[in-house]
C-alpha cells in the first residue's frame, strides 16, 4: 500500500461521504492494525478512487454480514451532527464542529484477513494518530486541557434536546477551522442508542463533573440531580 496512506484524510480537497459509487472493490486494506476497543478493531485502508486514507471498522469476535449491526452507530453520528449544526449556529464561532458519518461497506471477494468476503463493515476517513484526542467520555470524564468547546457542546445537546439526550464520548482532531469528531455516544433517557448509551445515569454523571464556562449560556438547561454512577474512565463505558 502507498506509504502516503498513513497521512490523514485531506478534508481541504476531498469531501465525505466520497462521491461516486461505493463498489465492493473501492476500498482496499492490507490489514494494518490501527486501534481497537472492547468490541471492534480498526484497520488502515485506502479509497482507490480518491487515493485518500480511510479506516475500516469491524467487530472483533464475529463477522457482521448484515447492515443492521451498524444501525446505532450511524444513527448516533447523524443525530450528533444535527446537534452540531444547532450548536454552530448558536455559538457563531469560527471553530465549527463536524461529525463523521461512516458508511457501510461490503467487503470484496479478495479482501485480506481478518476481513471476510461479504462482511459489512464501517468505513470513515483516517484522521491520523498524532493529533487524535479524547475530549470527554460517557462516564463523566472531561479533558480539562482541550479548551472550552467540547464540554460546552455536550451541555448544549442536553439543553437542545429538552433534557432527553446528551452527546458525549467526544473524540477526534482539532483543525484550523474547528473540530472533526467521530464515533460519538448518545446517552438518552430512553436508552435508544445501544450498549454505550448509559441513559439517565450517564447524563447525571456528566453534570456531576461538568463546570460551566463562558461558552455555556446561563439559560441552558442543567440536570437537577447530578450524580456520579459508574467509575470515571477515559475510555468508553459499555452496558454489558
Amino acid at each position: 500500500m502507498d506509504s502516503n496512506v498513513s497521512t490523514p484524510f485531506d478534508f481541504s480537497r476531498h469531501s465525505w461521504p466520497p462521491p461516486g459509487n461505493i463498489t465492493p472493490t473501492r476500498f482496499v486494506t492490507e490489514g494494518e492494525y490501527v486501534a481497537q476497543g472492547a468490541f471492534r478493531a480498526c484497520y488502515l485502508g485506502k479509497d482507490t478512487v480518491t487515493g485518500q486514507p480511510v479506516v475500516l471498522k469491524k467487530f472483533i469476535e464475529h463477522y457482521s454480514m448484515e447492515e443492521k449491526y451498524w444501525k446505532e452507530d450511524i444513527q448516533a453520528s447523524r443525530e450528533a451532527q444535527r446537534f452540531a449544526n444547532l450548536f454552530n449556529a448558536e455559538i457563531k464561532s469560527s471553530k465549527q464542529i463536524t461529525f463523521i458519518v461512516p458508511i457501510i461497506y461490503e467487503c470484496s471477494p479478495n479482501i485480506c484477513k481478518p476481513f471476510q468476503k461479504g462482511e459489512k463493515d464501517l468505513v470513515e476517513p483516517f484522521l491520523g494518530k498524532d493529533a487524535y484526542e479524547k475530549f470527554n467520555s460517557n462516564s463523566g470524564w472531561e479533558n480539562k486541557n482541550c479548551g472550552l468547546t467540547m464540554a460546552a457542546f455536550s451541555h448544549f445537546t442536553y439543553h437542545s434536546s429538552g433534557g432527553k439526550m446528551l452527546v458525549c464520548d467526544l473524540q477526534g482532531v482539532k483543525v484550523d477551522d474547528g473540530y472533526i469528531l467521530t464515533d460519538p455516544v448518545i446517552c438518552s433517557v430512553q436508552q435508544a442508542f445501544g450498549i454505550t448509551d448509559c441513559g439517565e445515569e450517564g447524563i447525571r454523571s456528566f453534570f456531576a463533573n461538568h463546570d460551566c464556562t463562558e461558552l455555556c449560556k446561563s439559560t441552558w438547561r442543567k440536570h437537577g440531580s447530578p450524580k456520579q454512577y459508574k467509575k470515571v474512565i477515559v475510555g468508553t463505558t459499555f452496558l454489558l
